[in-house]
């Protein structure tokens, strides 16, 4: 997206709720996919922001991750505090953005390059809890998939590193190696003042009472849509209810144009069209093409 995209310039009146809503009380905010839920994520990331207080973004995936990661970039705001939801369950906190190398065989110092920026950290302790990291320590973390001699020379989440000075002119990228798929994350060993939780209807109520609530010193804000929910979840109602949180409800979408959305609500005999915003409400055909649908016999048929 671009820049200005980031921004809700024009705020409709259900959104303007939800910024006019203080940050000292548990919210749910629902809307359908286009509705404006994740630029309101950002929004009230920048409210928080601006008192000084501390805050996080929680998201669903990682690829969800990256994309409000260059959002919180755009509007200002520090893009390496957003993580995914597994991410925060079990290393608890924030990445460091940017690849990670090494000199082969030797974890005891590695590099960590982010744009021209290069910075050097040196290995503590090689058996360590990521529970036992304090300001200014982070640990280095794999995927299940990586080569053994990984695990053997960082272990997962045991290795406890510290950022030294470092004379950058002097990395050589081609002298070390890159860990693919590595990352390098500090513990978020304080509550958070303010917690943001974008697709929220993926995680269960156990989730948010274990991980989540517990760490949110003032306020946890809801986001999400019970119709677009792809695990077991909880839905945005039971959230509310088990939370205390007031609902606010976001009345329309920006992104499916008509011809679209007319199709879909033949198939959900769900009212899409009255509350469709795109282009002003004028992206119905022959502005936007209608949508086609084509027949397969079998599944084979259709990954080929």
């Amino acid at each position: 997206m671009k820049k200005e995209q980031w921004f809700i310039s024009n705020p409709d009146e259900s959104q303007l709720e939800v910024i006019k809503t203080g940050l000292s009380k548990n919210l749910v905010v629902v809307g359908s996919a286009g509705s404006g839920k994740t630029n309101l994520t950002l929004f009230k990331a920048k409210q928080a922001d601006a008192r000084g207080d501390s805050w996080g973004v929680i998201v669903a995936s990682r690829a969800m991750r990256r994309m409000i990661s260059y959002g919180l970039d755009a509007i200002g705001l520090n893009g390496e505090r957003v993580t995914y939801s597994w991410a925060w369950t079990n290393r608890g906190g924030f990445d460091l953005r940017g690849d990670l190398y090494w000199e082969e065989g030797n974890p005891e110092n590695i590099f960590l390059v982010n744009g021209n920026e290069v910075s050097r950290f040196r290995r503590l302790n090689q058996e360590y809890s990521i529970n036992e990291l304090v300001v200014g320590e982070y640990t280095i973390d794999f995927p299940d998939w990586v080569n053994e001699k990984y695990y053997k020379a960082f272990g997962r989440r045991t290795s406890n590193y510290t950022r030294i000075n470092f004379e950058q002119d002097k990395f050589d990228l081609n002298a070390y190696t890159l860990l693919n798929t590595a990352v390098l994350t500090r513990n978020e060993d304080k509550p958070i003042d303010h917690i943001f939780v974008d697709e929220a209807q993926d995680l269960k109520i156990r989730e948010y009472e274990d991980q989540y609530v517990p760490r949110a010193r003032e306020n946890i804000v809801f986001f999400g849509d019970d119709n677009q929910r792809i695990t077991s979840g909880a839905t945005m109602s039971l959230i509310a209810k088990c939370f205390k949180a007031d609902m606010l409800h976001l009345n329309y979408n920006y992104r499916v144009p008509k011809s679209i959305a007319r199709f879909a609500q033949s198939i959900m005999n769900t009212d899409l069209i009255s509350s469709n915003m795109k282009d002003g409400g004028d992206s119905d055909y022959p502005k936007y093409p209608k949508p086609t649908l084509e027949w397969y016999p079998t599944l084979r048929d259709i990954l080929d």
